[in-house]
């Protein structure tokens, strides 16, 4: 069994990294970063659009979490 882990934040980018591991492994693995962004909604978009491309393959979802870090925004 092939496995993947993709970094995905739901942006275009990792979008695009996520449905190619999708199309070539057998089990993938999500990790996001939570750095204390004002926008905590990214992180649920996020979550949500990696299980809808594929509720079945999604095997862990995984949130880094730490609060010494700052949003960009």
């Amino acid at each position: 069994m092939k496995r993947a882990v993709v970094v995905f934040s739901g942006g275009q980018d990792s979008t695009t990294c996520l449905v190619q591991a999708l199309q070539q492994y057998d089990e993938v693995h999500c990790v996001t970063f939570d750095y204390g962004q004002r926008h905590r909604a990214e992180i649920d978009v996020a979550r949500e659009l990696a299980l809808k491309l594929a509720p079945s393959r999604i095997k862990c979802w995984t949130s880094l979490c730490s609060t010494n870090w700052q949003s960009a925004a």
